[in-house]
């Protein structure tokens, strides 16, 4: 699987998972990976109502916004028959139970979008191991899962992550150059009407409901600050 950057935290899963598979049997082994050059990216989903930042490589290291990714849309060869369907609402707090993830069907060559989580659950399958076909490359894209709160008790689960095979420098070799961050390749999935954000039309039914609850935390967040500065200048008279 793609794993991500080797850490102290994910170090001891990177050795499971070795060991998994070593005693693994032949023919179980031989399925790994063996659809991820089916499954193709098409681009990521983000809310721009919440922004994020992304790397510049401008010659000095900086920064720009981009909106906060939410999801991904994917297309593929053959027919998934159990695609993961997982309450958009849920997260690495409230944990996935087996009994919340229910499945859909999706036709070849039918374009599609999943949300962090259910991307997870359905990269985590043996045909996939943790890639996907992402520029001409058939592992060119990955799962990156982020274990540090998961690993300290502080999470239910891990934050998955969504990666491109990095760029390396020009004396490395297996490195391309041409490849574009996939930071630059997110689509904003809402925007304002009246006044309000809102997700737009195509994308409502899915991501609407996490816009709402985003909102909503994002309010009681600054209720919560407006109250302890209150009492804070109250204490100090």
């Amino acid at each position: 699987m793609g794993a991500g950057k080797k850490t102290k935290y994910n170090s001891r899963f990177l050795e499971i998972g070795h060991q998994i598979i070593a005693d693994m049997p032949k023919s179980r082994k031989e399925n790994l990976c063996s659809l991820s050059h089916t499954l193709h990216f098409i681009t990521l989903l983000g809310f721009q109502s919440f922004k994020s930042k992304r790397n510049v490589a401008d010659g000095v290291r900086k920064s720009k916004p981009c909106p906060t990714k939410v999801g991904i849309t994917l297309i593929s060869d053959v027919d998934i028959d159990d695609v993961p369907v997982i309450d958009v609402r849920l997260d690495k707090y409230t944990g996935i139970s087996k009994d919340q993830i229910g499945k859909r069907k999706v036709k070849a060559n039918e374009k599609f979008d999943l949300t962090y989580y259910e991307f997870m659950f359905l990269m985590l399958r043996d045909e996939y191991a943790g890639f996907f076909e992402a520029n001409d490359d058939p592992r060119g894209g990955y799962v990156s899962l982020y274990l540090k709160a998961f690993e300290k008790g502080d999470a239910k689960l891990p934050t998955p992550s969504i990666q491109f095979k990095r760029n390396k420098p020009k004396n490395k070799s297996g490195y391309r150059e041409d490849v574009v961050p996939i930071t630059e390749q997110i689509i904003p999935i809402d925007k304002k009407v009246q006044g309000e954000w809102k997700v737009i039309p195509k994308y409502a039914d899915k991501y609407g409901p996490l816009l709402e609850h985003l909102l909503k935390k994002r309010e009681e967040g600054k209720k919560r600050i407006a109250q302890s500065m209150r009492e804070l200048h109250l204490t100090s008279k």
